[in-house]
Formats: structure tokens, sequence, C-alpha cells
């Protein structure tokens, strides 16, 4: 399937399938070209897209299920920045401070250790659609990694996982590209970012469930959709960096992500 893009105004190209919300937190700017995309039924927009403090900030005017900024010195909770009081668990090895090149800011990140380091939930949420997951990630991992799941473990390995966001291993096929998808009745439907995103550089990524189940992937600017059926399980878990992905689309060979994180938020649009 050839890459299309829309020209409107002084933008190059505006990606239709970006949620609105995507659009307030993302400052794009666009560079249309055209290329294949890798799964049958996707559609593709090209673009670069960074986030700012001032962004990040107007997240929370946008009614966010949780936010996690991952700036915490020290302490076992990731402190939720909305009113809802969803806070997070550190746990096992994660290192704090990390400078998260964030434009306007010095707000730092944390970086996981890729064998026990990770961050749930404190308790077990609902699965709404539509949602939206929103972070920012740096790795360089040859193994790939869960980024972010939702599954019906707090601690250990899930028997199901509902929704995940990972980075593919460098296998020759994946090669560090991105997935996001989610588990239907029918089996795993996921879209992947066109290149490798495990290039040691900060990446932005926005994931949305829309109602009916449509999947949307926007990273670095580039939105990917793909038509899906919405998930079969509603309850579970959100995690960071942990999560055994066995029987997914170019799973990770791991079940840790090694590689820094930072501004976790899902909002519910």
């Amino acid at each position: 399937m050839a890459l299309s893009a829309r020209t409107v105004g002084l933008w190059s190209t505006i990606p239709v399938a970006m949620t609105v919300s995507a659009a307030l937190l993302w400052q794009v700017s666009y560079a249309a070209f055209s290329a294949p995309t890798t799964n049958p039924g996707n559609s593709f927009v090209a673009a670069s897209s960074w986030c700012t403090e001032a962004s990040c900030r107007s997240v929370l005017g946008q009614g966010p299920s949780f936010f996690w900024r991952l700036d915490e010195p020290s302490g076992s909770v990731a402190e939720d920045q909305t009113s809802n009081g969803r806070t997070g668990s550190y746990v096992g090895g994660i290192s704090r401070g990390v400078t998260a090149g964030l434009s306007g800011s010095s707000n730092p990140a944390i970086t996981l250790d890729g064998s026990t380091g990770y961050v749930t939930r404190s308790a077990a949420d609902a699965l709404t659609l539509p949602l939206t997951i929103q972070l920012r990630v740096r790795s360089s991992t040859d193994l790939g990694g869960p980024i972010v799941t939702f599954g019906d473990s707090q601690g250990g390995n899930s028997s199901t996982t509902t929704a995940a966001l990972y980075f593919g291993p460098n296998d020759g096929v994946s090669t560090g590209r991105v997935y996001f998808g989610v588990r239907t009745a029918t089996g795993h439907v996921t879209v992947n970012s066109a290149y490798s995103q495990a290039d040691g550089g900060w990446h932005d990524f926005s994931a949305r469930i829309a109602a009916d189940g449509t999947l949307s992937l926007t990273y670095d600017g580039n939105t990917v959709t793909r038509s899906a059926t919405p998930p079969t399980t509603t309850t579970g878990y959100w995690r960071v960096g942990r999560e055994d992905l066995t029987g997914w689309p170019q799973a990770p060979s791991v079940s840790h992500l090694a590689g820094s994180v930072d501004e976790v938020r899902v909002l519910p649009s």
C-alpha cells in the first residue's frame, strides 16, 4: 500500500487518524513521502514530532486517567499527577534522575535495568474505550521489550495480556520496530513503526484504541492505523517495562525492557 498525505494550509500533511488528544499534545512538523507499509490494512502518514514541558503539562487539561512523570528521587510510589489517585509502584532495578531531554524542562526520567525493573499500577483498572497511551522512551536494545502493557497480573507474567506497546527484537524482521496491538476474540492485531525506534534516542509515542477497536500508533509524529475489534478482557493492570509477550507478533525475546521511560499517561479519548 502506498503512503498518502493531505495538504492543508501551511501544514504539508495532516495525519487523518491522529486523535484530538495526540494533536493537542504533540507539536508537529510535517514532511510527506511515499513507501510501503508492513501490515495489511494499515494506513500511514509521515511526519516528525517533539514533546515539550508545556505540552506535557497541558495534558492534565485533557482529563487523563493517570499521569506518571516518573520524576520521584526516591521511594516506591510513582505519583499520579491527576486527582484520580491512580499511583504506580516502582519494582526492582530502576535508576532515578535520568536526563530526559524534554524541551524546556529539567524534569528527570527513569531507566529500567532490563532484568528486574518495572512500574506497575497499584490496583486493577477497567479497560474503557476509547483510550490513548502516551509516553516517551529511549532504548538501544536488540532483544526487544515491553514498553506499556495491560494484563491480568500486577507482578508476575500475565496469563492474558489485553493490550501491548513493545519493541520487537532486532532479528532481521522487526529490527527494533515498535508494535502496538490488542488481543481480540480471534487473535492478536497489531500496527507497527516503519523503522527501528531502538536507536538510543528519545521517541514520543501515542497509541490509541478507538471505541470500535481501531488501532492507531503515532511515533515521532508518524501515524499508522489498522482496523480491529475491541479487546475481550476489560480489567487488569497497567505496567511499564514488564510482560511476557510470547505469542504476539514479533514478540520480544525478553520480558523486561532495558531502556529509559518518561511522562507516562493514559487518556480516555
